[in-house]
């Protein structure tokens, strides 16, 4: 009887150990993996967002392009989403951007110094700034600085 006393909790923590549902994060829990790792496995697109906090300057402003599934409070550096549904910058008429170097300075106006865009996500079909977010890597004053696992970051020159 002792010995089932022991057995049976053992095998259960064996089995959530090493289950690959729960094994993550029980070894966070018990300190074997870091916040991190856990959100590198768990949210792919953190790794890229931990870049950015590590190694854009601390006054940077960045518009992100992001999914729906992917949340921007991971992001230390103040951010303005690629969104009509935000306020600080009007992206409710698209017709009144005629072209790239419009685009480039009405979020700098804004205090836009970088952008973090996910060229291979879905984003909403109506999203008006569509057509600039795939030109990123094609416009002039725009530089490439990382290419990520979920997007790339550009700074504005």
């Amino acid at each position: 009887m002792g010995i089932l006393v022991f057995w049976i909790p053992m095998s259960f923590l064996t089995y959530l150990w090493s289950y690959e549902k729960y094994a993550l994060k029980l070894k966070c829990v018990f300190g074997k993996a870091s916040r991190e790792e856990y959100l590198f496995q768990a949210l792919p697109y953190t790794r890229d967002i931990f870049w950015m906090n590590k190694n854009l300057p601390s006054g940077a402003k960045v518009l992100l392009f992001f999914s729906e599934e992917m949340r921007p409070f991971y992001l230390e550096r103040d951010f303005v989403l690629g969104s009509i549904l935000q306020r600080e910058i009007d992206f409710s008429r698209p017709e009144k951007i005629k072209n790239e170097e419009e685009f480039l300075n009405l979020i700098k106006k804004h205090g836009v110094t970088h952008i973090f865009a996910a060229p291979n996500l879905a984003l909403e079909a109506d999203l008006p700034l569509e057509k600039f977010r795939f030109r990123l890597g094609k416009m002039a004053g725009v530089k490439l600085i990382y290419q990520g696992i979920r997007g790339n970051v550009y700074q504005l020159l």
